[in-house]
């Protein structure tokens, strides 16, 4: 962490110092009274974006940063996009985290979304020391990172409202890639999540679907009547109702064979086969089924 520190005080003291040295060359230090003013331009580095004052100066450092700098050369934003500044979010996660022994007023700092961190600090310039805020951003594996040095006595309001100003947006081609990395992290942690195992069946469950089936071979039953028989038996009614649900039977074709059953031991009228099979928990349209079966 040591190293990390070192590093980003060094790249925080360099850049901004190389920023305003040029710009800051020969200029007055005439203090005049605080303004706002307008941010009516917009300076866009990869997937960076923010508003400056159109009086302002707009160049580029490199392919990968560019800098604003006021008319009067006391105050300038430079902002750096670094592509892949590690191999994946945590590290550069713990590269921005590594900031936090030395500036004032460190604090977390977000935009759109993109965690980071944002401070205070001084830099001197040609023997006068200018008021810096720096920010620091994760996107994905890339750092964005803001640094304004101005005279606070002048442009603290402008500043402030330039970082507000900031946002952040991924390329649709990263976003399209960080959409389907998350899409294959979900698929394999679904992969990973143990499958919910099914209650295995208990001795006595499995006893009451055994004499269910039992009777069944022997004689035709209604659903009800067969959980009546198993309760009779002695079995719980939860057990016996396991036993019916499971025991494979066709409700309409036991409706069928009860009533042949019943017309193999005596006559009956439609409505008195009917009400017979009601009688013994058929439900009425399983009862009418089965007095059609027979030809009633």
């Amino acid at each position: 962490m040591g190293n990390m520190t070192s590093r980003i005080k060094r790249t925080v003291t360099l850049i901004a110092s190389l920023s305003l040295a040029a710009a800051l060359f020969g200029c007055s230090s005439q203090l005049s009274k605080q303004e706002t003013e307008a941010l009516d331009k917009t300076a866009s580095i990869s997937s960076m974006h923010f508003k400056y004052p159109g009086s302002w100066k707009s160049e580029n450092i490199d392919a990968s940063g560019l800098r604003v700098t006021s008319p009067n050369k006391d105050a300038s934003v430079a902002v750096n996009y670094c592509y892949g500044a590690y191999e994946n979010e945590r590290s550069n996660q713990e590269f921005i985290d590594g900031i936090t022994n030395n500036p004032e007023n460190i604090r977390d700092y977000s935009v759109n979304g993109y965690s980071g961190k944002k401070f205070n600090c001084k830099v001197d310039v040609d023997g006068a020391t200018y008021d810096a805020q720096c920010v620091f951003v994760v996107v994905g594996n890339d750092i964005a990172a803001m640094y304004a040095v101005y005279d606070s006595s002048k442009h603290a309001n402008t500043i402030d409202d330039m970082l507000t100003s900031v946002q952040i947006k991924e390329s649709e081609q990263k976003t399209e890639q960080k959409d389907a990395s998350q899409k294959e992290k979900a698929q394999e942690e679904k992969k990973e999540e143990p499958i919910p195992s099914t209650p295995s069946e208990s001795v006595s469950q499995k006893n009451a679907l055994e004499s269910a089936k039992n009777y069944l071979d022997i004689m035709p039953f209604s659903y009800d009547g067969l959980i009546d028989q198993l309760v009779h038996d002695k079995f719980s009614k939860e057990d016996a109702t396991y036993a019916a649900d499971k025991c494979g039977a066709n409700w309409d074709m036991q409706a069928e064979k009860a009533a042949a059953s019943y017309l193999d031991i005596m006559p009956f009228s439609r409505d008195g086969l009917i009400e017979q099979l009601i009688h013994d928990g058929f439900t009425e349209s399983q009862a009418a089924h089965g007095a059609d079966s027979v030809g009633l």
